[in-house]
């Protein structure tokens, strides 16, 4: 049974015995010997039992560090997979205790990977791979060892980034994915603003979205749809215009459509 769900340190990209990486990432070190001894101190001085649950996000070093330095940490070893793991999967099943050559999830909000992936607005992607480069996202967390004194990351610091993200939002036009959708109903939407391969245009659609709301309070579907069918066209004729002045010229239509709607039905 996995023990995912019981992570309480994670660290990534050890690089043991990776001399070019102290070329251009770790200058500090006059070779790869000292970064091997700092990173390895500071993982004992934490992980003192073998129940500790350890998760390691790849490129754990080559194969004679793997085979002499891995079997002397102590802990309960997860191990994704990164791209310089480049060994049968098979060969690191013997010294891990878990391994996975895909992201995996502790937690909704968590998903944990070696090289960063897209994630959605309410969740952390905790990843390494990058080093000394860090995404300008909130969504991303970057836990190099050169970005972290080399040090391992507490599972409690993670929880309380993640946790301060906003949740996703899930309203229309407002998910993350609302600038890749493709409208597919085999009936005309008027509602929606696309172009000729169905992706729908956000900002347009929703100046649909707000004139269709002001109509239906006053008119039946089939009278708004009319409505909405014009202000699309007109839009579309207008297209390169700016869009709060798209707006503008479809609030006017719907003003004067509901008064004109209103005329009509007060006799």
């Amino acid at each position: 049974m996995s023990r995912i769900k019981e992570i309480k340190w994670v660290l990534t990209d050890p690089h043991f015995n990776h001399e070019n990486l102290v070329k251009f990432a770790r200058p500090e070190f006059k070779n790869a010997a000292e970064g091997n001894e700092l990173i390895m101190a500071n993982y004992n001085k934490v992980i003192k039992n073998y129940n500790t649950v350890v998760l390691f996000l790849g490129d754990i070093g080559d194969k004679l560090a793997i085979e002499t330095l891995i079997p002397t940490l102590k802990g309960y070893k997860i191990l994704i997979l990164g791209n310089h793991d480049k060994y049968a999967k098979g060969f690191y099943e013997k010294y891990f205790d878990e391994v996975y050559d895909h992201p995996i999830y502790y937690h909704r909000r968590i998903v944990f990977s070696h090289i960063p992936i897209p994630v959605s607005q309410g969740v952390l992607n905790v990843h390494g791979h990058t080093h000394i480069i860090s995404l300008d996202s909130a969504n991303h967390m970057n836990i190099s060892p050169e970005l972290t004194n080399y040090e391992l990351v507490k599972i409690k610091n993670i929880e309380q980034k993640a946790f301060a993200l906003p949740k996703d939002v899930n309203k229309f036009l407002q998910e993350w994915y609302g600038e890749i959708q493709i409208d597919k109903a085999t009936w005309d939407r008027v509602d929606l603003y696309t172009d000729k391969r169905g992706l729908i245009d956000v900002p347009r659609t929703q100046i649909l979205m707000k004139c269709k709301n002001l109509m239906r309070k006053e008119m039946s579907k089939a009278e708004f749809r009319a409505i909405l069918y014009k202000i699309r066209e007109q839009m579309i004729m207008k297209s390169p215009l700016n869009i709060s002045i798209l707006e503008d010229c479809a609030l006017k239509t719907v003003k004067l459509e509901l008064k004109k709607f209103k005329k009509v039905n007060s006799k």
